[in-house]
């Protein structure tokens, strides 16, 4: 059979994969970049895609790379917490502060009740 997976060389798609391939399946997957794949010892069928930068910028299909001004083994050095040039530092920092509505909870009917604590006031 023909399997997709997304994530395959994350910890848990890493192994997803292996297994398919052990059973013969043939395996699709998506790898954000090739030092990822050969870090994680991906299989060759693996596919490369490009990520891309969010709809919102107008530009679709633009790579993350060239609408951020980071390269994707800068992103994830910093991730590891590992040295990176101070410039590419200070545009990762941006971009995730500039994009932290997206990960903020969605304001409720009752954040607005006298006494009541809505999920978002709750995990604060």
């Amino acid at each position: 059979m023909k399997v997709f997976v997304t994530g395959a060389t994350g910890f848990v798609g890493t192994a997803v994969v292996r297994e398919l391939l052990a059973q013969g399946h043939q395996v699709l997957g998506l790898a954000r970049s090739d030092s990822l794949a050969t870090v994680f010892s991906a299989p060759h069928a693996l596919i490369y895609k490009t990520p891309t930068a969010d709809l919102e910028s107008n530009a679709p299909l633009r790579p993350d790379e060239d609408a951020y001004g980071v390269t994707y083994d800068q992103i994830d050095d910093f991730l590891e917490g590992q040295a990176i040039d101070e410039i590419a530092h200070q545009r990762i920092l941006k971009a995730y502060l500039l994009t932290a509505h997206k990960r903020a909870l969605p304001v409720s009917a009752h954040d607005f009740l006298p006494g009541a604590r809505s999920l978002s006031a709750q995990v604060r």
